[in-house]
């Protein structure tokens, strides 16, 4: 385990002894990494935000069942799944958003040192990534964004690691699909 990774586990072991000023410096390091979690997932940026803040009330409200020796970015990515599924299971609707961003076009070029070629790219990305089943985004950002072991997903997740890899494999393969099926539209 790195020094960061240990200074996360003992400010969750402050935190866990009621010491919650410690939750502030873990709010700061992890905040913007959940939100990037739930925005990858929702395409929505104020639903987002609002799972974000649930995630860490929920840190709060949980702290005594944080295992120490675990890495504190497993729990608190488990904690971020629960609060989406938590979510899809109390609202039961999909995001409209993620549709009409897939509707948008952006102006066309072929310079690849262009800013509008590169937002352009990221924009087919993300319209490639709605089209994956949500938990083939999950897997993707988790293992691809957040840089998780196999063997920690596989934990969060609750499938064997080998399962985890194939599917992980099989998500990149569906979203090479999708993002150069985009680029002939």
């Amino acid at each position: 385990m790195d020094r960061l990774e240990s200074n996360d586990e003992y400010l969750m072991q402050l935190v866990k002894k009621d010491q919650l000023e410690a939750a502030q410096q873990l709010f700061l390091r992890y905040r913007s990494r959940i939100f990037g979690f739930f925005r990858h997932l929702t395409a929505d940026a104020a639903l987002s935000e609002d799972l974000t803040q649930d995630v860490f009330e929920r840190m709060i409200r949980y702290r005594a069942s944080y295992k120490d020796g675990h890495r504190f970015q497993t729990w608190i990515f488990q904690i971020a799944r629960n609060v989406r599924l938590d979510h899809l299971q109390t609202h039961h609707r999909t995001t409209l958003l993620a549709e009409q961003a897939a509707k948008q076009k952006l102006p066309q070029t072929d310079d690849p040192y262009d800013p509008i070629f590169l937002r352009e790219r990221q924009h087919q990305l993300q319209q490639a990534l709605q089209q994956l089943k949500v938990s083939d985004r999950e897997l993707i950002y988790l293992s691809k964004f957040e840089h998780l072991k196999y063997q920690e997903i596989s934990r969060l997740t609750g499938k064997p690691e080998n399962a985890v890899k194939v599917a992980v494999h099989r998500a990149l393969k569906q979203l090479r699909v999708h993002f150069f099926s985009s680029e002939n539209d």
